[in-house]
């Protein structure tokens, strides 16, 4: 078994991060967050197999961020989370077997967002929320969804 991590971590003003990775057999994760103001970032990361993660996350103002990842099997996931303003997001992510996921977020003014998906079997993933103004989770702005796949997608 073997693990690597990268965590990267640039703020200015009052920043509060929490990373924890949970890894069997080889795993690789990356986890970029940029933020001036204020930033309280929480990521959980659990897996078993192959896992490739990364992540990107860039905000100005108030940020808070919840990030939960578990994976059995091949995993590849991609995130990148860009906010202006006043930002909440939930994310929750648990994959069965082969998984690929992509997800871009855009957001400028107030914006609270919740995204959970779940995959049985070979599940192709991406989802694309962009808005301007206040966005509750679904609200103003423009939403994309694509799921694509074999087995069990809910």
């Amino acid at each position: 078994m073997s693990g690597t991590g990268v965590e990267a971590k640039f703020g200015l003003g009052s920043w509060i991060g929490v990373d924890v990775e949970f890894e069997q057999d080889p795993w690789i994760a990356v986890d970029l967050e940029f933020g001036p103001g204020s930033w309280t970032g929480v990521e959980a990361e659990f897996g078993m197999g192959s896992w490739t993660g990364a992540e990107a996350e860039f905000g100005m103002g108030s940020w808070t961020g919840v990030e939960a990842e578990f994976g059995i099997g091949s995993w590849t996931l991609v995130e990148a989370e860009f906010g202006m303003g006043s930002w909440t997001l939930v994310d929750a992510e648990f994959g069965l077997g082969f998984w690929n996921g992509a997800e871009v977020e855009f957001g400028v003014g107030s914006w609270v967002g919740i995204e959970a998906e779940f995959g049985q079997g070979f599940c192709v993933a991406v989802a694309s929320e962009v808005g301007l103004g206040f966005w509750p989770g679904v609200g103003v702005g423009d939403e994309t969804a694509v799921i694509a796949g074999a087995g069990v997608v809910v």
